[in-house]
């Protein structure tokens, strides 16, 4: 779990820099060195990170906020979710990931044959113990 931690740091710190990447390469795993770029595998676990970032909102707040809707992945750009739309550096970093990872060839792959359901509604549900934190809903 350590590991997802550091790339929600990794995306939160590169948004908040304006940097003109948001996973930016280099030595992980053995491979590549300073400035390699970002494998397909890291800009996935980076989309993760800031798609869970961008689904956080506060249920306690009365008109709808998860009305925004984004790819859940970026290998297969089907499925959509709602997300708070007040998450806008998330949401920025989720479109950013998106760019990088069509620019690196790594998709978007063939998806299942299966129909593409677009939610209809999404809503804040309280998550956890705290009431002020909750995560968007997709039906």
């Amino acid at each position: 779990m350590l590991g997802m931690r550091w790339m929600v740091y990794l995306v939160l710190v590169a948004a908040a820099c304006g940097g003109t990447s948001v996973i930016e390469g280099g030595g992980g795993g053995g491979q590549g060195g300073a400035g390699a770029a970002p494998s397909c595998a890291d800009l996935e676990q980076a989309h993760a990170a800031a798609l869970l970032e961008a689904r956080r909102c506060d249920p306690s707040v009365d008109e709808p906020t998860c009305t925004e809707l984004v790819f859940q992945d970026l290998p297969c750009p089907c499925q959509e979710v709602f997300v708070d739309v007040f998450r806008t550096d998330a949401l920025s970093t989720l479109a950013e990931l998106r760019q990088q990872y069509q620019a690196a060839g790594c998709g978007p792959e063939a998806c299942p044959t299966i129909a593409c359901i677009a939610p209809i509604t999404g809503s804040c549900e309280p998550s956890g113990t705290d009431i002020s934190m909750g995560l968007c809903q997709s039906q």
